[in-house]
């Protein structure tokens, strides 16, 4: 690419067609397209969501891309149930328990939450054994535990079991939560002229993905 001058900008077969294709992206309406999850890719900053547009009667046309924004600054909301699977290390988690001096969540606890903190988020320092709300990061999953790290307070390390009855949610801003069959909203601008992704790329503002209710009881994650 150096040699044909793309990269110094003096090949203008190649810098003229990309200057004339510019796309000014604020230029184009606003519009909010609902629509159920294909696939995602990638994390927030930069992510993509392939999601079948209902409202569109082509098939060949239904299928749009939306695009985060590469800095991060596209707001993303994703809640619902999920299986105890997803969880995975780096993930940030809540969840009501009462925990003793070792760090040991005493007795069941019922529900664990996956979400996002805001920056500069501080968690409450854990008080042994006394109820409380615990929030903190996965540093690793067992066959029957999930152990969290809490930046805060004396007790940093805290064990939670893992049990059949579990129940997980989800209320986060992780990309990859989103699977097939979820269902999305998403506000931002549409493009279907030349470059366009699919039947249309949304470079999105907001987008909402609510995962189906799951029935029964969720499964237990097992050790990476």
């Amino acid at each position: 690419m150096w040699y044909l001058g793309a990269c110094r900008g003096t090949n203008k077969a190649i810098t003229v067609p990309v200057e004339n294709n510019r796309l000014a992206v604020d230029g184009l309406p606003e519009t909010t397209l609902p629509g159920v999850v294909r696939g995602v890719q990638g994390r927030i900053g930069g992510g993509m969501i392939a999601f079948v547009d209902p409202t569109v009667e082509d098939p060949s046309l239904a299928v749009r891309v939306a695009v985060l924004h590469p800095a991060g600054v596209s707001r993303l909301s994703i809640r619902g149930d999920a299986d105890a699977t997803v969880l995975r290390t780096g993930l940030t988690v809540r969840c009501r328990a009462t925990v003793d001096r070792q760090g040991k969540a005493i007795g069941p606890v019922e529900t664990v939450d996956i979400v996002t903190p805001p920056a500069g988020f501080r968690p409450d320092a854990i008080r042994p054994d006394t109820p409380g709300t615990i929030i903190g990061t996965v540093t690793r999953i067992t066959a029957d535990s999930v152990v969290l790290r809490v930046d805060a307070g004396s007790i940093r390390r805290v064990v939670i079991p893992l049990t059949a009855g579990l129940r997980v949610s989800v209320d986060c801003a992780e990309l990859d939560l989103a699977s097939a069959g979820d269902t999305v909203e998403i506000k931002g601008r549409l493009w279907t002229g030349t470059g366009c992704l699919a039947g249309g790329t949304v470079f999105a503002s907001d987008v909402t993905i609510v995962k189906p209710e799951r029935l029964g009881t969720v499964g237990v994650a097992r050790s990476p």
